[in-house]
């Protein structure tokens, strides 16, 4: 059955709806598929027609029950009507179907021997239509040759003896009364196009056929692409995956298509100009002349210009004997050559960075507003008044990327990117060290944010590490840094290979930043993955309880799907409130009166049990508004009371386990030992108690039940209490999994200590023997993999920290079973009330 009805029907067994009778005609009923008469043998209950009175009022909690599980019932009805339809000679209960002829036969009908198009269209697209189109075409010209033999007219056929058809394309030769004919050959359904350009031109395929003045026949070639006001690509890049004997092979072929149709060389050896080169214009919002285009192809490199319009077609030709190469920037790929200049000292490499990397070439800055990525232009690394100037594209790289993490293009200092010797040596004794040389190499570059102020600044370095140092590490590469009071220094150098090799921090004159930035670096040692989402804006929109508040666990979207809880709120409400009481009497006394009033107690105890109650758990606005209240309880108490944890515990001691499971294994590990679990913490013994509270709905007898039952009024205190424990530990932190469904009742938990919690050095997960070690290494794997692509930067860490696996020894698990024996039962005896309620009964 589809799980709404099982619902209703669990429901309506649960809440004691059917009497004997009742439940003998219901079951029937549900056994022989007769759903209507189900609804009506469970509505025929006397609690629903009389007592209730839900035939003319249905307000009450329980006529709407009645009336939701009755719809849910109604609604196999109409699943069991299907509707008989006729497929060809044949019936089957299903969806309603035709059977038709594929859609290019309906196109054409038979009228005696001939095809004719019924709507004068000839099918495309299919493997047929090419023959369709011959056959079709083929069939009146036969007939029109034998109309004229039989007619007396076959002086007029000679006139066809140059007349050609290609599937579509008709050309006719010699054949001046050509187009008085065509209706009397073709169909009048037919659109007939004439491309003849002149009496002495005509184009025909991809051939140009005209006649010269000595009356001869000349071919070349055709190409309506010719007329198209943009350039066309002719070949793939040669530097992309595919193999180049194919690129080639077209290449060649296209040749040898021209010489076959141009006869003559001058029309060949055009075709093969602009076959071998490209052309070469300028977008929509540039005012560069022609000339000026022409003089920067000259500077770039091409060895072939031709001036066509206002375009070029250019190419560069095979050299031998001289050194260049391409270097490839995100927007531009820019040719490099020995510079045209005498002045060859002043763009030496400083002997100071000669080191194993090779050095970024020379390039041609002349052309200083070309732009090499999206934030980027060559004025902002090419010194002032040089011509020439040095860039790494790893640096531009780093740089563009960290900009577009950052949200903004992150500022390059005037003349803090390439500097030629004169300019590098000005003050070069009172720079840092780490500062002397690499602005000589083109890998070094000093850097603020646009609005240059020390959070930002902060910011800045982060994000530029945070984006900067993955890729980097992959190329074997390593970043420094130097922070400054109003900048940042960075460069990029070769790495020895060890994986602590990857980032050098210095400290020119800002002691904040680099204790930040420094904190950040041992971080990132221990830490398993950059924490990078796809979509930082949705990561880091405002948290549903608030910015502070940001590490603990909102509630999903959506509502219950079942929410009977008002009734049971106020039968509850009275008990709510003296529990209310109780709690803020116990809160006040142990924070201390002074540091937590009574009154004030009593005000957030009341928001969070009396005020909010039903819902579901982790799920809808009751939910939210209760964890909400709750947390503020919770915060507040921990705020105000001098020791909430264990503090002499809560480093490299705390613990986390399973709280809800009866029968732990690992409680004595977690919570002894040395160790500190959530149940050695002072509010916890408080909140445990109250939410495992009962009441007795009717004082006539002795049946007692939840005030915070989780099926009608679920209470997020404990979890609120065990998240703020996670966000307060730190250095190592040890998990304990007795399940492997563990893993995911942790999750918000783990979440917290590996992703959030930036104190946490290492996570250690114990495991018992009954755990599937590698099901749970790739069960955090995934999380991590998700966490790190969701998470808001601006709030976690900058790597999820570390973490291991071990499995629990048979020794120390049978002690902790041991010497957590007397827990267990307490537990067990605290969920199994309702039994032992019962067994005192009897």
């Amino acid at each position: 059955l589809p799980t709404n009805v099982k619902i209703a029907i669990f429901n309506a067994n649960y809440r004691g709806d059917f009497g004997q009778g009742v439940a003998d005609k219901f079951k029937e009923a549900v056994e022989n598929g007769t759903w209507q008469s189900a609804v009506n043998a469970y509505l025929d209950h006397p609690d629903y027609k009389t007592n209730y009175g839900c035939l003319d009022n249905e307000t009450h909690d329980i006529c709407k029950r009645y009336n939701f599980n009755a719809k849910q019932f109604e609604s196999m009805i109409n699943r069991t009507n299907h509707q008989t339809v006729t497929v060809g000679n044949s019936k089957s209960k299903s969806d309603s179907a035709t059977c038709s002829n594929p859609p290019w036969f309906e196109s054409l009908r038979q009228a005696g021997r001939n095809l004719i198009p019924a709507d004068s269209r000839n099918p495309q697209g299919t493997n047929c239509a090419p023959l369709l189109a011959d056959l079709f075409l083929y069939s009146y010209e036969a007939d029109y040759i034998q109309t004229l033999l039989s007619t007396g007219r076959k002086h007029l056929a000679p006139q066809f003896n140059f007349t050609f058809r290609y599937i579509d394309d008709v050309l006719s030769i010699n054949n001046p009364k050509f187009m008085d004919h065509l209706h009397e050959i073709y169909p009048h359904e037919l659109e007939i196009k004439e491309t003849t350009e002149s009496g002495r031109s005509a184009s025909y395929l991809d051939i140009l056929l005209s006649f010269d003045a000595n009356g001869h026949l000349n071919t070349s070639l055709y190409d309506n692409r010719d007329d198209f006001s943009f350039h066309i690509t002719n070949f793939p890049f040669m530097r992309s995956n595919i193999p180049s004997s194919p690129a080639y092979g077209v290449f060649v072929s296209q040749l040898i298509k021209y010489a076959r149709a141009c006869p003559k060389y001058e029309d060949f050896i055009i075709r093969a100009i602009r076959l071998s080169t490209a052309k070469i214009s300028l977008s929509k919002g540039y005012s560069l002349s022609t000339k000026d285009l022409a003089n920067l192809a000259v500077e770039a490199g091409f060895d072939f210009i031709q001036l066509c319009g206002d375009s070029l077609y250019t190419c560069v030709k095979a050299t031998c004997g001289t050194t260049s190469q391409i270097i490839q920037y995100p927007r531009i790929n820019l040719y490099c050559n020995d510079p045209n200049t005498s002045d060859t000292d002043e763009y030496q490499i400083p002997p100071c960075a000669e080191d194993t990397l090779s050095h970024p070439p020379l390039i041609d800055g002349a052309y200083e507003d070309l732009q090499l990525s999206d934030c980027y232009k060559i004025k902002d690394f090419k010194a002032h008044n040089y011509r020439y100037f040095r860039l790494d594209p790893n640096l531009l790289e780093c740089l563009d990327l960290a900009s577009e993490y950052y949200g903004s293009c992150i500022k390059v200092l005037p003349d803090s990117g390439y500097r030629p010797r004169s300019l590098n040596n000005k003050n070069i004794d009172s720079r840092h060290e780490e500062e002397k040389c690499r602005f000589g190499v083109g890998r070094a570059a000093e850097v603020q944010p646009q609005n240059n102020t020390a959070d930002n600044l902060k910011e800045m370095t982060l994000t530029i590490m945070r984006t900067c140092l993955p890729g980097l590490r992959l190329k074997r590469l390593k970043l420094v840094i130097c922070v400054h009071l109003d900048r940042v220094y960075i460069d990029i150098r070769a790495s020895n290979h060890c994986c602590s090799d990857i980032l050098k921090i210095c400290n020119v004159d800002n002691s904040v930043l680099f204790d930040v930035v420094y904190d950040a670096y041992r971080q990132m040692l221990k830490g398993v993955s950059f924490i990078q989402p796809t979509n930082k804006e949705k990561a880091c929109k405002t948290p549903t309880l608030g910015k502070d508040n940001y590490y603990v666990k909102s509630p999903t979207q959506g509502s219950c799907l079942l929410d009977f809880s008002d009734s049971f709120c106020e039968q509850t409400k009275k008990h709510r409130e003296e529990k209310a009481e109780e709690l803020a009497d116990q809160m006040a006394k142990a924070a201390g009166s002074t540091q937590f009033p009574k009154h004030v107690a009593r005000a957030k105890t009341k928001a969070c049990l009396v005020d909010t109650c039903g819902g579901c758990i982790d799920k809808g606005n009751k939910w939210q508004n209760k964890t909400r209240a709750c947390l503020d309880l919770v915060q507040t108490f921990l705020e105000k009371s001098t020791s909430p944890f264990p503090m002499d515990k809560m480093k490299d001691h705390a613990a986390f386990f399973n709280i809800e499971n009866p029968n732990s294994h690992v409680h004595s590990l977690a919570c002894h030992d040395g160790n500190a679990c959530i149940e050695n913490v002072q509010l916890h013994s408080m909140l445990i108690k109250i939410v495992n509270d009962k009441y007795k709905p009717d004082s006539r007898n002795e049946n007692v039940e939840y005030i915070f039952d989780p099926g009608s009024n679920p209470t997020p205190l404990l979890h609120i209490l065990e998240q703020e424990m996670a966000m307060k530990a730190s250095g190592n932190v040890t998990v304990f999994i007795e399940k492997d469904t563990d893993i995911s009742s942790f999750e918000h938990l783990i979440k917290i200590l590996m992703v959030y919690n930036k104190n946490v050095g290492f996570v250690n997960f114990n495991l018992t023997k009954d755990v599937k070690v590698d099901r749970i290494v790739n069960s955090i794997q995934r999380k991590i993999e998700r966490w790190v692509q969701s998470s808001c930067p601006d709030r976690t860490r900058m790597l999820v920290a570390p973490y291991d696996v071990h499995i629990i020894s048979e020794s120390r698990r049978k002690r902790s079973i041991e010497r957590s024996a007397e827990r267990n039962q307490r537990i067990h005896n605290m969920r199994n009330w309702e039994l032992n309620w019962l067994m005192t009964m009897t």
